[in-house]
């Protein structure tokens, strides 16, 4: 103090702090967005499971009904009953399938097909949308 005048004092430096950075702080727009994201992802992941399971269902009870139809078209087709199996056919596949096709089925060559025919065992059924 011995440069300073008389009733001033000298200026003070403040000690310097430790620096401390504010921790970064997420946007609230971009949290909500991030949550509506995982949100959506969570609901279409449901969604395909439940899809999944409902086909998976839907599958084991129609095997049952389609080994009863392939066993019965089989048989009809081993012992050249060609006009048996008819019924059992859906409209359209009346419509696409003439009976004269499957008397082809049951001659010549053909015939090897269902020659020897015991039964059916399906072992993976697979269902599928219809376009």
């Amino acid at each position: 103090m011995c440069c300073a005048p008389a009733g001033i004092s000298p200026p003070t430096v403040p000690a310097p702090s430790p620096s401390i950075t504010p921790a970064k702080r997420t946007p609230r727009k971009l949290t909500l967005i991030l949550g509506a994201l995982a949100a959506g992802l969570c609901l279409c992941l449901v969604c395909g499971a439940v899809a999944s399971a409902t086909i998976r269902q839907k599958a084991l009870n129609e095997k049952p009904k389609v080994e009863k139809f392939i066993d019965g078209f089989m048989a009809a087709m081993a012992n050249h009953h060609s006009r048996v199996p008819m019924p059992l056919f859906s409209t359209r596949s009346k419509r696409n399938t003439p009976v004269s096709d499957l008397e082809k089925m049951s001659q010549g060559n053909n015939y090897a097909l269902f020659d020897g025919y015991q039964n059916v065992t399906i072992t993976r059924l697979t269902l599928g949308a219809r376009f």
